[in-house]
């Protein structure tokens, strides 16, 4: 393997280099992207406009079985490739051969089973990011927050008070019968108040980007975690064999999603991957459901973990009450010494004394927080059209209360944080809940009642069925897939893995008209280059400043919604320079962290015409048939590179290739 990644470019190539932008834009005008609007990027050909089939009409004849020894046909190997292109992070020349010599559905049964595929070559690379693999108490020993000095705790609790000012109440405190007191009521301008403003330290890359050819230093505190982390899942997009489960595990994280930066999470996200999502994505959706629901991380992330019930309505309020006049008795080092004694959260029993008076007036009054509530039905299950109230926001959330987390002390030395009841803080009432009513008197099984009727609803079935589709399918998918997905997970009892089964096989993920009819999103562009191009990649913070730079760092999406599923949101002009920058700099070796394999390319280059050299690197870059006019565009822009050698053209014909119109559609 020869390392492509030389310091210092000669200025010819670095002239080259530059020019990507130039050429970008000359693709563009060549019609290989359509001229009305970038958004038509992601639109293959005119049908995607036509009108939608119904499912009966799109049942086509099976075709006749062949001899199991004659060669696949074009649609054949159009199927490998489409296949491919959605259920893992980028096709290669080996992967389609696989696909035909197997049979799509042998191969994709194989994958949705991902215990019985070999991956310890890929475990191997993951010890080069330990943090990745580090539960959270190990992390927090490992990866202590930096000390604040005086004055950055005066600027920060300044800054924490003028947001209070602006929001009215940063805690979106719901009081049961009040009003929420959050200052937008619309769902994305309140998720973006609720991010927090540590989106800057999550998203941000020390040094000087990906194309600065030298190693960064290792960062310090949580950032560190978020380096390992990132790079972790990049390593797993683009080496791992079980590559259907990492789709997938990428697909619900994103649905289920929780920030990096929120507060304690950036110790509890690489947990909350490894134990609530990766397990159950080819699992029940109810179990998936729970997992996401108990985990720290998101208990966390929206606030669960501080909901209680108010005191006018707490049974328990009087021994609250005695238990809060003894606390503001102590002094802080003496409550401290309580806490850990009792194995008490020091947050939760600081929280207890928020309704006291502490000597400096009354602090924030405590409540039902309606946050995880409003989001579970709007995001996670029943989707924003699926038939709630904000009279069943407040019930969920009332139903919910209690559901915090506890961490270790004396009692439990050494423990992880973990889901915990608190019976003191939970709304022991009558509630109702899309018209099922909850008797009085009961604790936890409030909460596991509202899993069980949002996991079955069949608002729920249509709605995940849909952010399938739109992932998988089309930006706006056939109304006759939603249908079918949602008739698979009613039918299953929210079997994932025959509802994903049941999406790779529909007639609609194999109409043609649904090939090349989405976008990469950024991860997918990057771990499909590295893919394709056999890449060797090492801890690189030149990739992850590459993802950042084109907005999908990993794990630092901020709104519960997560990175976006559709096209649209990826394709403008900027972001498609962007990509072709990175591709030129992939190519010419100067990425960080990542070495390219010269003999992979050396038979497609070895002839002497250029236009057959191209093609020939299009077809090991991009299994299927490559545009003859970005051939043609290509070969004629790498003749007029007189300047360059015959090892800067190659690299610049391969880049081109990379950010080329082709290699975005999947």
């Amino acid at each position: 393997m020869t390392d492509l990644k030389p310091n210092h470019l000669p200025s010819p190539a670095r002239r080259a280099a530059a020019t990507g932008g130039i050429l970008a834009g000359a693709l563009l005008l060549a019609g290989l992207v359509p001229a009305q609007a970038i958004r038509a990027f992601a639109a293959p050909h005119d049908a995607v406009a036509e009108p939608m089939m119904g499912r009966a009409a799109m049942l086509r004849p099976v075709l006749a079985r062949r001899p199991a020894d004659a060669p696949p046909t074009r649609e054949d190997s159009a199927r490998a490739v489409h296949l491919l292109q959605r259920a893992t992070f980028g096709a290669r020349p080996r992967d389609v051969a696989e696909v035909l010599r197997m049979g799509r559905e042998a191969w994709l049964d194989r994958q949705l089973h991902p215990e019985r595929i070999d991956d310890s070559a890929l475990q191997r690379r993951l010890a080069a990011f330990p943090a990745a693999a580090m539960s959270p108490g190990e992390l927090l020993a490992a990866y202590p927050r930096p000390k604040a000095n005086p004055a950055q705790r005066a600027q920060r609790d300044s800054a924490r008070r003028a947001r209070e000012e602006m929001r009215g109440d940063s805690g979106m405190v719901m009081n049961r019968g009040g009003a929420d007191e959050s200052t937008s009521a619309r769902p994305r301008a309140r998720r973006r108040a609720a991010a927090g403003d540590t989106a800057a330290m999550a998203m941000r890359a020390d040094g000087a980007g990906f194309a600065a050819g030298r190693r960064q230093a290792r960062p310090r505190g949580p950032q560190a975690i978020l380096v390992d982390a990132a790079g972790a899942r990049l390593q797993r997009a683009v080496y791992s064999e079980r590559q259907l489960e990492e789709v997938m595990t990428d697909f619900w994280f994103n649905h289920f999603n929780v920030f990096f930066g929120k507060n304690q999470d950036r110790y509890l996200v690489t947990a909350y991957e490894r134990e609530a999502i990766r397990p159950h994505v080819f699992g029940k959706f109810r179990d998936l459901l729970e997992a996401s629901a108990k985990h720290p991380a998101m208990l966390v992330y929206l606030d669960n973990a501080q909901s209680m019930v108010p005191d006018s309505v707490n049974p328990n309020a009087g021994q609250i009450d005695a238990a809060r006049r003894r606390l503001l008795a102590m002094t802080p080092a003496q409550r401290a010494e309580v806490y850990r004694r009792r194995g008490v959260d020091p947050a939760v029993g600081e929280r207890m004394l928020a309704g006291g008076d502490s000597g400096a007036g009354r602090r924030r009054a405590r409540g039902i927080n309606e946050n995880y509530a409003r989001e579970l039905m709007e995001l996670h299950t029943l989707g924003v059209d699926g038939g709630y109230t904000q009279h069943d926001v407040i019930e969920v959330a009332r139903a919910l209360t209690g559901w915090t987390i506890q961490r270790g002390g004396r009692r439990a030395a050494g423990a992880e944080p973990a889901f915990v009841f608190r019976p003191a803080m939970h709304d022991p009432g009558e509630k109702t809940v899309l018209g099922h009513r909850l008797p009085a008197g009961r604790g936890i099984e409030d909460g596991e009642a509202v899993l069980d009727l949002l996991a079955r609803h069949p608002a729920t079935a249509r709605h995940i069925a849909l952010q399938l589709a739109q992932r998988f399918v089309a930006d706006d998918p056939p109304p006759s897939l939603v249908d079918h997905l949602a008739a698979v997970f009613t039918r299953t009892d929210g079997d994932l893995r025959e509802v994903t089964r049941a999406l790779f096989l529909s007639p609609e993920f194999n109409d043609p008209r649904w090939r090349d009819a989405k976008v990469k999103s950024p991860l997918e562009f990057v771990a499909g280059a590295l893919r394709a191009t056999g890449a060797d990649v090492s801890p690189s913070r030149g990739l992850l400043q590459a993802l950042r730079q084109m907005g999908q760092m990993p794990y630092a999406a901020t709104p519960p919604t997560g990175y976006p599923n559709t096209s649209a949101e990826w394709t403008n002009s900027g972001a498609m320079l962007g990509r072709m920058n990175f591709a030129l700099a992939l190519a010419a070796g100067r990425v960080d962290g990542v070495r390219l394999d010269e003999q992979r390319f050396a038979l497609a280059l070895a002839t002497r015409d250029a236009d057959a050299r191209i093609a020939a690197l299009a077809r090991m870059v991009m299994p299927g048939a490559a545009d003859p006019r970005l051939v043609r565009t290509i070969a004629e822009d790498v003749r007029q590179q007189a300047q360059l050698d015959e090892r800067q053209r190659a690299a610049r014909a391969l880049g081109l290739l990379l950010g080329s119109p082709d290699f975005q559609r999947r």
